[in-house]
């Protein structure tokens, strides 16, 4: 079945972005969506955005960043959408296509219905590009001055999985960094231990695999996620309303040693059947990370590399 590729424009002005609402004239008419449209034969996707947000808005865009790609079927026909995040443009978007224009707030958008592949791009807009787990069993020297560095270059995400140490031992860990973060901006999962998560005030529970299928009652504000090894694990993480997963072992790992890894192929074809944002884990490095959104994943999740 022949895919369809369309570019797809997401501006970002601080914390809204330009929401575009389909016309009579085409399918899914009154349905809101991130304005773009198809690649042309022999054009690259951001030549198309650029010509595609210039004849629809009016307006120039100036230095796209790629970002992911998603596989989404529409009535039966696959369509796979490249996303583009978009900071920096010329002219204000004018209604030339459009039945109206609408500014919405990232985190609670205030148009309904919104097409079914954009759903997916609100909850990955907050979301950082790596997840970062700590590993104090193989690492070497201060870790806490490392966190530190990690967190004023950027890092703002980390779960807490230290499976060799007790439970003593993890509560003053965590607690060292939660006393870090009160100093600066990033949010603390614990692994698989809810009580020590509401005891210390983490901002969320990253659920293992087995407590996926478990009734666990996490508090409403804290963040929930979980990890994943096949399509149904990924479906339930949706079903229970996960704010993201893991889905892994993509490559080869030194913990998994005799596991065989899904590859980019099949993790590409599981990510795209869900609604979920995920993270590929599993011999993971930073360079793996565009990679990883071109298999429409939201980035890489590590606890190993992305220490070094």
């Amino acid at each position: 079945m022949k895919i369809t590729n369309v570019s797809v424009g997401i501006f970002v002005n601080q914390s809204k972005v330009l929401l575009v609402k389909r016309p009579l004239n085409r399918p899914w008419h009154g349905w809101w969506e991130f304005p773009g449209g198809k690649i042309k034969l022999g054009e690259k996707p951001q030549e198309a955005l650029i010509r595609e947000i210039k004849e629809e808005l009016g307006v120039i865009v100036e230095k796209p960043v790629k970002w992911l790609t998603r596989l989404h079927y529409y009535d039966n026909q696959p369509f796979r959408l490249h996303f583009f995040k978009i900071f920096s443009w010329k002219n204000t978007p004018l209604m030339r296509e459009h039945d109206e224009l609408k500014w919405v707030d990232i985190n609670k958008p205030s148009v309904n219905p919104i097409l079914p592949a954009n759903q997916i791009i609100f909850k990955s807009l907050a979301l950082p590009t790596t997840y970062a787990i700590t590993n104090m069993n193989e690492f070497k020297g201060n870790f806490m001055f490392a966190l530190k560095k990690h967190i004023e270059l950027g890092m703002s995400l980390i779960q807490i999985r230290e499976k060799e140490m007790k439970n003593m031992e993890l509560e003053i860990f965590s607690k060292k960094i939660l006393d870090i973060k009160s100093k600066y901006q990033f949010k603390v999962l614990i692994n698989s231990n809810l009580d020590l998560a509401r005891r210390i005030n983490a901002d969320g529970l990253h659920l293992n695999s087995n407590q996926l299928y478990q009734k666990i009652d996490v508090p409403k504000g804290m963040i929930k996620a979980a990890s994943c090894h096949s399509i149904d694990d990924l479906k339930q993480a949706e079903k229970i309303s996960c704010d993201f997963a893991l889905l892994s072992p993509v490559k080869k790992t030194l913990s998994h040693p005799k596991i065989k890894p899904m590859g980019w192929y099949q993790f590409q074809k599981i990510v795209n059947q869900v609604q979920i944002p995920v993270y590929a884990l599993g011999g993971m490095r930073t360079d793996d990370i565009k990679k990883a959104q071109s298999r429409g994943s939201v980035g890489i999740a590590s606890q190993r590399a992305i220490w070094n």
